[in-house]
């Protein structure tokens, strides 16, 4: 079975102008301290849905890259223990009250998982 290549997306908004940007410590309209994080990705209507779990798990494995955080100070950061991250990363599904525990862990504040990307194909 092969594993699609999603691209995910990552943004901050800012609470005061509602601006929806790329990671940052300012908001690029108007300078002020950025606040929600949130972590977005699309996926094609017709993904198999066996892959979910490795998707969610290299997602998981990049973000904790992305952040310079191992395996062990994201368990301490979100009361989830090693093992259980490692076997996420892996491909193994888990509940979702570990993926919640592992995104606060990882300052993501909102998840959002679109089917499709609501685009028309005109011919």
């Amino acid at each position: 079975m092969t594993i699609p290549k999603l691209m995910p997306f990552e943004a901050i908004v800012c609470d005061h102008c509602g601006l929806k940007q790329y990671p940052r410590p300012r908001c690029a309209r108007c300078q002020r301290q950025l606040g929600l994080r949130y972590f977005g990705l699309e996926m094609p209507r017709d993904l198999n849905h066996a892959c979910l779990p490795q998707l969610i798990g290299s997602l998981v494995h990049d973000l904790r890259l992305r952040r310079k955080m191992s395996q062990a100070a994201l368990g301490q950061t979100s009361a989830v223990n090693r093992s259980m991250i490692s076997r996420l990363e892996n491909g193994h599904a888990v509940s979702l009250m570990v993926l919640l525990r592992l995104a606060a862990g990882l300052g993501v504040e909102e998840i959002y998982f679109r089917v499709g990307n609501g685009r028309s194909k005109s011919g």
